[in-house]
């Protein structure tokens, strides 16, 4: 994804640029744990002095690095200590008064077909529309947005379409997608145009970092309740997306502005990457 660089921030270290991370969509299947190969900035540490992970170690394929062992590498240069960030990001749950919400792994195709794999889609989908989006209403759009962010990827990386004998509908998708889809715009494709106005921030559960995702209009936006609207938070666990809501009875809708949501994740010393154009 040409333009697009994910940063390492937190409520003391400045930024760590990266170079585009990426790994296959709901296409041609590949490996789950392996991200693009970075190129990093010298990063801030807290004596002052300017020190950059150390990658030779890492174990890579094609050109990718294994993403446990970049995100481990990335928190070493800042200083930052792995398992406690991890303990933070639940706590931080608890603090916000957030949960996971399940919208299950299975959708419905145009023609009727069952999708499994779609956790992803889905969970983007009820976050963006909150808790008052019927099913009906919410499956759509998680299939509109499959269709959308599958079509920009396969715009920039042809090569990933699914081959002869393998099913890329129900393939595992993976928000290292979402750049390709969130810097488009078109006339005709109006979820590129939702996509480009989103804000999308992921939880991982396992290394205790929020990755960000910022589409390419969303900070153009002027009316406030538009951009808390256009906050999409999501929390993953290995192989499954579940959308973050409210911690009461009906999983409300989240309705902060990213830059709220940013300050929130400083002040309790959560850790985002964030993914810049």
């Amino acid at each position: 994804s040409p333009g697009f660089g994910p940063s390492v921030a937190s409520p003391m270290l400045g930024p760590v640029a990266l170079s585009p991370s990426a790994a296959s969509p709901s296409l041609k299947p590949a490996s789950p744990g392996l991200i693009a190969s970075p190129q990093l900035k010298p990063s801030i540490v807290a004596e002052g002095e300017a020190q950059a992970p150390d990658l030779s170690g890492l174990y890579s394929h094609d050109g990718l690095l294994d993403h446990e062992q970049l995100t481990m590498a990335i928190y070493a240069s800042q200083g930052l200590d792995f398992a406690q960030v991890q303990g933070q990001a639940h706590s931080f749950l608890q603090q916000m008064g957030l949960r996971p919400h399940d919208m299950g792994v299975v959708n419905i195709d145009e023609q009727g077909n069952t999708l499994i794999n779609q956790c992803f889609y889905l969970s983007l989908s009820r976050s963006y529309l909150g808790h008052e989006a019927n099913w009906a209403d919410t499956s759509e759009l998680a299939l509109r947005l499959k269709r959308a962010i599958e079509a920009a990827v396969l715009e920039e990386r042809p090569g990933w379409a699914a081959q002869d004998g393998e099913d890329g509908n129900e393939a595992m998708a993976f928000a290292d997608f979402l750049p390709l889809a969130m810097k488009a715009s078109s006339a005709e494709n109006a979820e590129f145009n939702v996509l480009a106005q989103l804000s999308v921030c992921i939880l991982d559960s396992t290394a205790g970092h929020v990755e960000v995702y910022l589409g390419s209009k969303y900070k153009d936006l002027e009316d406030e309740s538009v951009k808390a609207q256009n906050l999409v938070l999501l929390w993953y666990t290995p192989g499954h997306y579940q959308c973050l809501v409210n911690n009461d009875h009906v999983g409300s809708k989240v309705m902060l502005t990213y830059e709220a949501f940013k300050e929130t994740l400083c002040k309790h010393g959560v850790v985002y990457i964030e993914t810049l154009e």
